[in-house]
């Protein structure tokens, strides 16, 4: 009861004006009054009729309570932060909405106590409500003047301005010189070292004259002034290479520059990320130079078609899928069909044969015909089967007919060796099939090495063991069966036995059996020398 007859008494002595007040404009004499004597509280109170006030700005009692029990010191900084009037930077970024657009200027609230002007010429499409991003070139009792960049005779006037905060400007490259290029912001000039023209230059330094870009004043003098595109283009480059990490995946497409052509593949830069088109993804036909195809600073779209997340290597295609040449397979080319191709390449084991640009197959040397094909020649082919699952066609010569049909299991055929592995030997059999010899399938003292015993083009018999004729698949072997592997121990353990040299003569005998001896030519008995006639003896 005390404090609201308290309460009341202040309200009765303060004035209409002092009630209608807003809080930082209070004097400190109202918000603090000075100590008076307590009035008689047993004294009948008359209750005083408030005057009439707008509610929105009648202060609440209660507040001006706590703020008169305040700390004079915390009392002085509120009232220092509601009244100081805050102001934009020179040179910082702003981002606001544009609320109004006039003649010459579009007015956009920053979020500052007065709104930011931009020259109406820098956003010829601005609407009302847009989201711009501009920087701060002054800021004063006049009010915040903004730019989105500064070009022309505008940029002339703040180059100085531009050096120290990093606004860019808008210039036009001018001319070329030995160190760079002459870059004109209204009349005045500027120099751009040829290092700082692109992150990556283009191979033609003539293509960036007459072109308007946005530079950075990196030196500011009364004689020189430098500036750097480059330097534009690489700010953000971090964040701009961790976010493709983030999002990037197989089969994505983008748009990149050359930055080095090898005999290998070409090096492509997208905005900052580096990745490899290796000699075969350059292009379906195959068979060009990198080097000598592609420039540096030349414009190339590539898709992704490989990602190492923990090396940070990226494959690239510059192959467009829809122009792949396998596609006019089972169209254009059927199996069964006879075709006219070229031979690309010879090798011990058949010859690749190319039917069309980017569309080649196998024509294995069991399936060639009567004629050896050689590199670079036309020969007609015909297609024996198409593997759609690995984009690979076997082709066999158009005069070879058909394929002989795989051998029966347990019969002996005859193959050339034409790979030797740790595991086995691949070799060709010669009904036209491929046929693979595991190590295990062939007699060899343990520890002895495939390649020691074997070489390509090795003519070995072998007997059938497994084939699949479905597949076309047969799997062969060297060793002996068990009747004639024992029959053959049998009779070697005889010629080793005690007063067996003849018999081990006879084994050794039959094991050459099968060779052709051919007996060396018989010398002729050297003529016996006659003897020396005697010497007659003189007579005395």
């Amino acid at each position: 009861m005390n404090r609201e007859r308290r309460t009341m008494r202040r309200d009765r002595d303060a004035s209409p004006t002092e009630m209608n007040t807003p809080l930082d404009m209070l004097p400190e004499a109202v918000i603090r009054p000075a100590s008076r004597s307590v009035p008689n509280l047993s004294a009948p109170v008359k209750k005083a009729v408030p005057p009439v006030v707008d509610q929105q700005r009648h202060l609440d009692l209660s507040d001006l309570e706590a703020i008169a029990h305040m700390n004079m010191d915390d009392l002085a900084s509120m009232m220092s932060a509601s009244t100081s009037k805050k102001r934009a930077d020179v040179g910082t970024k702003a981002v606001g909405t544009i609320v109004r657009i006039g003649t010459d200027n579009i007015f956009v609230d920053i979020g500052e106590k007065a709104e930011g002007t931009i020259v109406a010429d820098e956003l010829p499409n601005a609407k009302i409500g847009d989201t711009v991003t501009a920087y701060v070139l002054a800021s004063d009792e006049d009010g915040i003047h903004l730019s989105v960049r500064l070009s022309g005779d505008a940029a002339s006037g703040f180059l100085e301005i531009a050096a120290q905060t990093g606004i860019p400007v808008e210039g036009r490259v001018a001319s070329k010189n030995p160190g760079g290029y002459e870059i004109r912001f209204g009349s005045v000039r500027a120099f751009c070292p040829i290092s700082h023209i692109d992150r990556n230059p283009d191979a033609d330094p003539e293509k960036y004259i007459g072109q308007t870009f946005e530079f950075r004043v990196i030196e500011f003098g009364e004689s020189d002034v430098v500036v750097s595109r480059r330097a534009l283009l690489e700010a953000g480059l971090v964040e701009r290479r961790n976010k493709f990490w983030e999002t990037a995946k197989v089969g994505d497409e983008a748009k990149g520059v050359v930055v080095s052509a090898q005999a290998y593949g070409v090096f492509v830069d997208m905005d900052g990320v580096d990745g490899l088109v290796p000699k075969r993804e350059l292009s379906w036909e195959g068979g060009d130079d990198p080097v000598t195809a592609y420039k540096r600073g030349q414009a190339i779209n590539v898709r992704i078609i490989d990602l190492d997340h923990e090396t940070r290597k990226i494959t690239l295609s510059a192959r467009d899928p829809s122009l792949s040449p396998w596609s006019r397979v089972g169209v254009d080319f059927v199996q069964g069909g006879t075709y006219e191709g070229l031979v690309a390449k010879v090798t011990v084991y058949g010859a690749f044969v190319d039917l069309a640009p980017g569309l080649s197959g196998l024509l294995h040397s069991s399936r060639g015909g009567k004629k050896a094909p050689k590199e670079g020649e036309k020969i007609n082919v015909r297609i024996t089967g198409v593997d759609n699952d690995r984009q690979r066609l076997e082709l066999s010569a158009a005069d070879a007919g058909e394929q002989a049909p795989l051998e029966g299991k347990g019969a002996i055929v005859k193959a050339v060796v034409q790979q030797v592995l740790k595991n086995g030997l691949v070799v060709d059999v010669e009904d036209g099939n491929q046929g693979w010899i595991p190590a295990n399938e062939i007699d060899l003292p343990a520890g002895t090495i495939l390649a020691q015993r074997f070489r390509v083009g090795k003519d070995v018999q072998a007997r059938v063991v497994e084939h699949d004729a479905s597949r076309r698949r047969v799997v062969l072997s060297l060793k002996l069966e068990a009747e004639e592997a024992g029959a053959w121990r049998q009779q070697n353990a005889k010629g080793a036995g005690g007063g067996g040299g003849a018999a081990g003569l006879g084994t050794f005998a039959d094991l050459l059996s099968g060779l052709k001896l051919k007996a060396p030519a018989a010398k002729a008995a050297p003529a016996a020398k006659a003897a020396p006639a005697a010497k007659a003896k003189p007579k005395k």
